[in-house]
């Protein structure tokens, strides 16, 4: 979807930081100003932000394990030798963790969108610096809250992940690759927008510039592979100038990478590009990383090398030995022809990889957040990347496995185009090594607009994808040799479920009903027929649908996207307490809010309010809705944010703000959404309890018997102090308790577990103010941290802690 760019000027609330509990228990964060960025097309200080403390080996599925601290992890893994680089201004910050809170700050007075006047109030009189201390001795101001030994269902809910590579960031955002238009694939006219043409052949130079004396030309002789038929010839044309007298009689050209490339002294880079000439010729040829001018080399080589008419795939390495100060830099190849004339040149499939995480292809960066997340599953194909605009565009399975140079890739449904070099063995094996179950997108035969594949054709469409699950999960025969000769594992892929199409009941005439259905009997037939053996996974309509139930333990799962403004996340609390318990469960695997609310925008998607961040607001309330989910978790069972990845050095990233994870080619950034939702993975419940909390005051009863979910919508008092929460135990041995103070004001809360408490930990999500927000610029805005509860708090089965303004809350105890 397209977003408009934000005309909102950042009008902060001031948030009175508060004086937590006293002594050992004192949490604080300290934290830079903040705000929301309109532009920001600045190029950064080469960095890989990382936070000491998390153990890289713990997998995502193990919910009982132990850290020290929160933070990005301390091993982070790569060609490197897998050392972690810590930014030593985190380092303080974390030691900052144990100092008192400073109530002294005030920001600005725009009061944000609350859920009712009780918030609405209690904003305004934080913001006059009336905002009131906690103390463990007012007792009036106390909430209390307890959780019962009774386990109302075992949990079907999960906090899992959306991986869509539209706009390239497969290639740019966890694939690893630094050069853009690797093998000018992308059309001239496609670089921002959807291209005219969606055919092989069409690409263009886009992001390449010649260096030295060179005339160069996009070229369809002499092809690479059929998959890659343009290539570049470089020819020697005396009558350029350069403005580097060095490079005369040279012939080169250059790549600017995604919108910058990152050198960093001491890091060793891998090049690789495939060349070819008209007769068999020797050629001296330099490469390397330089500035943008090609003026100073960062690190490189030079070589000597025969060539002719095959084409031949040459690799190199090399060590940088200077720090470049910011991202204008270029991947550079040239080639002498001062000794004697130099035949024609082609190039074609240049790469550039920097060290990556365990010897994959996936940066070291994004795979550590990904790692630091711990979902359960990640999803992937999906959205509009799997239904593309047109049957050259759609995604397809069998063209993004084996070597690179036969993989066509595809126009992106957005813009650019897929080169696919993330293909689902790539993905698939990086899911696997987190730990995490795969969620696979299927084709339905649908398009992104009005395209469709006439039913009479379904059954090749049918065929197709369960072919490409055959290929995911056949333990021997063709599809499993096949899987093992494009690298995958020999064993199975682990699949938790399907999805079916995309979002395909939003069009009229798409015909949904039936499509589910054809792909429904095909993927039921090889997989669940009698004597299958092989594991039992989901089947997600993405619309509603009327089918027979009996696919899966008499299950039928729906997809219920969401997207809006706070108060829509908020008001969904209940959303799920009063559906019927009719055997469907239902995922949100698309979830965000996308507009702040703060102006009355008829259009969330492209009103003024459009956010291009999170901010720590829109993120409490993402995370009410999810405490929603995890009391119904009977019915609900998976959630996953969308976007995942979002550029914002590229210049076409409006598209896909806001997103969970902010990046640019030298740093990934983790949003206030990853903070708040990385709590349901660290914290994941297996077993919800039954609660006993007081009525709200508004309620006709007084008795304080209301559990939540599953069938109920009744207002507590936490509510009524907006306080949100759900509560359980794990399969550890944890029993948890996550709470969002959606209010300026602190809360002192009571929690009373069915068991005495021997140790207790509380996680904390929060920001200097509600629109704040973590950017590339300033990435501390919103931060998170956990701390061990004082034993003073500790009394028997009841922990009190306090909770601090607009914050997300997870105490667990053991």
């Amino acid at each position: 979807m397209r977003a408009a760019k934000l005309l909102l000027c950042s009008l902060l609330l001031a948030f009175a930081t508060v004086a937590l509990l006293d002594g050992a228990d004192a949490f604080s964060v300290a934290k830079p100003e903040g705000h929301v960025k309109v532009h920001r097309r600045s190029f950064g200080q080469p960095a890989l932000l990382r936070r000491d403390g998390d153990d890289d080996n713990t997998s995502p599925s193990d919910p009982g394990a132990k850290t020290a601290n929160l933070g990005d992890g301390g091993k982070g893994s790569g060609n490197d030798g897998g050392k972690a680089k810590v930014d030593p201004a985190q380092a303080n910050r974390n030691a900052k963790f144990a100092r008192p809170i400073d109530d002294k700050s005030k920001d600005g007075n725009a009061t944000p969108q609350k859920a009712d006047a009780t918030a609405d109030a209690s904003a305004k009189q934080l913001a006059s610096g009336q905002g009131k201390t906690v103390s463990t001795g007012d007792a009036q101001s106390r909430l209390a809250l307890e959780v019962l030994d009774q386990v109302k269902y075992h949990s079907r809910f999960e906090m899992d992940t959306f991986i869509e590579t539209n706009l390239n960031y497969g290639d740019t955002g966890l694939f690893a690759e630094l050069i853009y238009n690797t093998a000018f694939q992308t059309a001239k006219d496609a670089e921002f927008t959807r291209p005219k043409s969606d055919a092989l052949g069409t690409g263009s130079t886009v992001g390449w510039n010649i260096v030295g004396q060179t005339k160069m030309d996009l070229i369809k002789d002499n092809p690479l592979s059929h998959a890659l038929p343009a290539s570049v010839r470089l020819t020697l044309d005396t009558t350029v100038t350069t403005d580097n007298s060095a490079y005369k009689g040279y012939i080169g050209l250059k790549n600017r990478g995604f919108w910058g490339i990152p050198v960093r002294s001491g890091t060793t880079y891998r090049a690789s590009w495939f060349m070819r000439a008209d007769k068999q010729t020797t050629v001296d040829l330099q490469y390397g990383l330089y500035d943008f001018q090609v003026a100073k080399q960062f690190g490189g080589a030079v070589d000597r090398v025969q060539v002719g008419p095959e084409w031949k795939q040459v690799n190199y390495t090399f060590t940088v030995s200077e720090e470049a100060p910011d991202l204008h830099n270029v991947f550079a190849i040239l080639f002498d022809a001062r000794k004697g004339p130099l035949p024609a040149i082609q190039v074609n499939l240049v790469s550039l990889f920097p060290p990556t995480w365990k010897d994959t292809t996936i940066r070291q960066d994004g795979a550590q957040a990904l790692l630091d997340f711990r979902p359960r599953a990640v999803r992937t194909p999906g959205g509009n990347d799997l239904s593309g605009f047109s049957p050259l565009s759609r995604f397809r399975w069998n063209n993004t496995i084996g070597p690179d140079r036969y993989r066509p890739g595809r126009a992106g449904n957005w813009a650019g185009w897929n080169t696919e070099h993330f293909g689902v063995v790539e993905a698939y094996n990086f899911i696997t090594r987190l730990g995490a179950k795969i969620i696979v997108g299927l084709f339905d035969g649908t398009y992104n607009g009005d395209k469709i594949v006439d039913l009479s054709e379904m059954a090749a469409i049918v065929e197709d994808q369960v072919n490409f699950l055959r290929f995911l999960l056949d333990a021997d025969g063709e599809f499993a040799e096949m899987r093992v000769k494009a690298g995958g594992p020999k064993e199975p892929y682990q699949v938790s479920a399907v999805l079916v199409g995309n979002e395909s009941g939003i069009t009229a005439g798409m015909k949904y009903d039936e499509r589910y259905g054809m792909m429904e009997a095909g993927i039921k037939k090889q997989f669940f027929s009698s004597g299958s053996r092989y594991p039992m996974f989901d089947i997600i309509a993405t619309a509603p649908v009327k089918v027979a139930k009996g696919h899966m333990n008499n299950l039928d799962t729906l997809n219920d996207p969401k997207y809006g403004v706070p108060n829509d996340f908020i008001g969904a609390y209940h959303q799920y307490d009063g559906y019927e318990r009719n055997g469907t469960i239902y995922y949100n695997l698309e979830f965000a809010v996308i507009n702040s609310g703060l102006t009355d925008d008829d259009n969330p998607w492209s009103g003024s309010s459009r956010l291009e961040y999170t901010t720590l607001q829109s993120s409490l309330a993402e995370g009410v809705f999810l405490l929603g989910l995890e009391r119904n978790a009977d019915i609900c069972a998976k959630a996953a944010y969308a976007p995942q990845m979002a550029a914002h050095a590229d210049p076409r990233e409006d598209q896909s703000t806001p997103g969970q994870l902010i990046f640019d080619p030298s740093k990934v950034v983790k949003s206030s959404s990853y903070l708040v939702q990385q709590a349901f993975g660290r914290y994941h419940i297996d077993q919800v309890h039954a609660v006993k909390v007081a009525s709200a005051a508004s309620s006709s009863s007084s008795s304080s018997s209301s559990s939540g979910g599953a069938g109920s919508a009744a207002k507590d008092v936490l509510e009524d102090n907006l306080v949100y929460f759900s509560a359980g135990s794990d399969n550890e041995g944890r029993v948890i308790a996550k709470l969002i103070n959606y209010d300026a004001q602190p809360k002192l809360i009571d929690i009373t577990f069915p068991k005495d408490v021997q140790r207790a930990e509380q996680y904390i999500v929060t920001g200097k103010n509600p629109q704040a927000s973590n950017t590339l610029d300033s990435p501390y805005n919103v931060e998170a941290g956990r701390k061990i509860v004082d034993a003073s708090h500790v009394r028997g089965r009841t922990v009190t802690v306090t909770l601090q303004p607009y914050s997300m809350n997870a105490v667990a105890v053991q």
